[in-house]
Order: C-alpha cells, then structure tokens, then sequence
C-alpha cells in the first residue's frame, strides 16, 4: 500500500517534522522511516524504500558539482524517493554523512541536486 495515512493541519506537520528528524518509525517499512511529502488537503505519509534510481551517486556531473563545492562524494548518499520532494539532512543511518531526497520522477536534477549539495554545506558549518 503506497499510502500510509493522510494528516492534516498540525497533526501532519508533526509527523513530518518527526520524520525528517529521523525520530519517527514504522516496523512495516524495511528503511524504519515513513516518509512525508506535501499533498493537496494535508500531508500525505508515504513509505520511501533506500535507492538511488537516477544514480546521482555515480553522475560526472553530480561529482563534478561536489567537487567544485568541496565535498567528499563518501559524505553523501542519495534517495530517490517516488513523491517526496528535494531535502537534505544529516543521515540517521550513517553518522557523519549527509542524505539527499529527490523526487524520484523528476528529470531535471542537476540544478536542484547542487543547491542541496550547497545546503549540505550550509548544515555543516
């Protein structure tokens, strides 16, 4: 089942801030994280499987991008995730690296990948 449950209001801005904070769980998802992206009416929690289906992690240019921004292509793992939208956040998985969402149906990366790279930058210092 894609999705988990639709929150509104408060509610749904609870769980999702809990969520991206990494605090928030579910036994059934094999990740331990529901993943929460905006939807029209309220939030809608859906789960996020780990993976990289554009395969940013092995793009020239994505590297090229880290590169000139000073980062450690070790430092980073990218989820591609089906309705999420683009964040970046200290990964709760392994400590010390930074993870990149991107929505997983967007074709035009590139430029938003390198802000969130540059976000990563701005959370480290």
């Amino acid at each position: 089942m894609r999705v988990v449950a639709r929150l509104s209001g408060a509610t749904g801005i609870a769980v999702a801030s809990l969520c991206f904070a990494g605090l928030a769980t579910s036994a059934e998802e094999p990740w331990g994280c529901l993943r929460a992206v905006t939807g029209h009416g309220g939030k809608i929690i859906v789960p996020c499987a780990p993976g990289d289906p554009a395969a940013l992690s092995s793009s020239a240019q994505v590297g090229a991008a880290m590169a000139y921004l000073g980062i450690s292509p070790g430092s980073i793992r990218f989820n591609g995730c089906a309705n999420s939208e683009f964040s970046t956040r200290e990964d709760p998985l392994h400590p010390g690296s930074y993870l990149i969402t991107y929505p997983s149906s967007e074709r035009r990366l590139l430029a938003p990948i390198t802000h969130e790279l540059d976000e990563k930058n701005r959370i480290s210092s």
